[in-house]
């Protein structure tokens, strides 16, 4: 409940700012650090895990620090499904909404991912990544509940 309040705030706030604050993350790090039923090991392996990805820029900090959050609460692997799920419903929606452009940002990097081995980093364009992790972690517990 309380992750699910801290990603509301998140999406909200990200949605009208393009930020999320820092006061947020900390007061998720430090109430998932305490009530996570995961090893230290593991918890501090996810922030290194989270931290490497945030240096290579394939996201923004602010959605890297959510992530270390719910990594918290929810441990690495099952934060990583709310992580795909919600840029599978980001590519979603913007190919519904500029179809084109989707499909040629994504052969581009195919293309570039097979013939070269390596991800192509394009400018990218501000979007409030949280709001589909909002979604995403709804989608997932519904599921999670319903099984």
């Amino acid at each position: 409940m309380l992750l699910f309040l801290i990603l509301v705030i998140a999406a909200i706030w990200d949605y009208l700012y393009r930020k999320i604050p820092n006061w947020l993350i900390c007061i998720g790090l430090i109430i998932g650090w305490i009530s996570s039923p995961y090893s230290i090991f593991e918890r501090v392996l996810s922030l290194f895990i989270l931290f490497i990805i945030g240096m290579f820029g394939l996201m923004g900090l602010g959605d890297i620090k959510l992530w270390m959050v719910m990594a918290m609460f929810l441990g690495f692997i099952k934060s990583c499904y709310v992580i795909g799920l919600a840029a599978l419903l980001l590519i979603l929606h913007q190919f519904i909404k500029n179809w084109k452009n989707t499909m040629n940002i994504l052969t581009i990097s195919l293309k570039d991912f097979w013939l070269t081995k390596k991800i192509r980093i394009f400018d990218q364009i501000s979007y409030a990544f949280s709001p589909y992790i909002l979604i995403s972690f709804v989608v997932l517990q519904v599921i999670n509940r319903a099984c």
